[in-house]
């Protein structure tokens, strides 16, 4: 009777135990298998993210350097521009302190002036620069240009007064008109100039390709 109590359909308890046994090591094999090939996947998964990350910090790296390059490039010509529109205010303004000097006399020929150089051919070069460069650059290119326009026409007029001969205090006047102008431009283009160094200092701290 006692035997029989330690069988289980038809089996021993020992044989059941065996079984048990054999079944946990199954399954502690299966689970390190499964751990195996997840360390496996998730080490290649790593290497993968890697390589990635590799590529993609080279390619940052290299997208920097051309953005830079370009920068660089960028601002060599914007500097450039500043220097050529900074000149032609400098020929503009020497111009301007001739004809002023030359208002000043008391009898000068005139009519043997050439005013061309009070407003030059090359004024797209100084607006286009300014534009660019500066806040309201449009605003202050205009009103440089109506400045210099109105310089040139003024002593065109005074011109034209000495062809004709008209009394002495009338031209004594219109020379005071062309200083007035003179004087007008002169102011609106000193500040403009000073906007355009500003402008250089500011364009210092663009980067280069070579930083």
């Amino acid at each position: 009777m006692f035997c029989e109590s330690e069988k289980i359909i038809g089996h021993s308890t020992d044989w059941w135990s065996a079984i048990g046994t054999m079944v946990n090591a199954v399954v502690v094999v299966v689970l390190a298998v499964i751990n195996f090939l997840y360390l496996m996947a998730a080490n290649r998964q790593a290497t993968a993210a890697e390589k990635q990350t590799g590529k993609i910090q080279e390619q940052t790296g290299l997208t920097r350097k051309a953005l830079l390059h370009a920068l660089g490039l960028d601002k060599a010509e914007r500097r450039a521009r500043i220097f050529r529109a900074e000149s032609e205010l400098r020929k503009i303004k020497a111009a301007l302190d001739d004809l002023d000097e030359l208002l000043r006399q008391p009898a000068p020929n005139y009519l043997s002036v050439n005013e061309s150089g009070i407003f030059p051919d090359t004024w797209e070069i100084i607006a286009c620069c300014v534009e660019q460069e500066i806040d309201e650059g449009a605003f202050r290119a205009r009103e440089l240009q109506g400045n210099l326009m109105d310089t040139r026409s003024e002593f065109q007029k005074l011109k034209e007064w000495l062809r004709s001969a008209n009394p002495s205090d009338v031209v004594t006047q219109r020379k005071e008109a062309v200083r007035g102008k003179v004087r007008s431009s002169s102011d609106a283009l000193i500040a403009l100039a000073q906007l355009l160094q500003y402008a250089l200092i500011l364009l210092r701290s663009v980067p280069t390709g070579t930083e």
